[in-house]
């Protein structure tokens, strides 16, 4: 075992049976560990989809406010302003 070749097998099988021999301690909790990971991650979509909600809300709620602080489209004038520019 004086070449690299030969150390990296030694290794490998090394950590091959050590794995197999650990696999039935270990999938309990790599099984728990992705099942925290997906219940992480629906939370957190729902968290995502409250906030943009929330943010939509408040984007409504502005546009309305400023739709109501600027003024509408000039009235047209009445016959009599009309003509009054007229003679002016």
């Amino acid at each position: 075992m004086k070449t690299d070749l030969g150390k990296g097998v030694a290794i490998g099988l090394g950590l091959g049976s050590l794995a197999l021999a650990l696999a039935p301690v270990l999938r309990p909790a790599a099984k728990n560990a992705v099942r925290s990971g997906l219940l992480l991650m629906d939370k957190g979509r729902e968290w995502v989809v409250e906030a943009c909600d929330s943010i939509e809300d408040i984007v409504a709620g502005v546009r309305a406010n400023v739709s109501e602080e600027q003024p509408g489209p000039p009235e047209p004038p009445t016959a009599a302003e009309a003509e009054g520019g007229r003679h002016a």
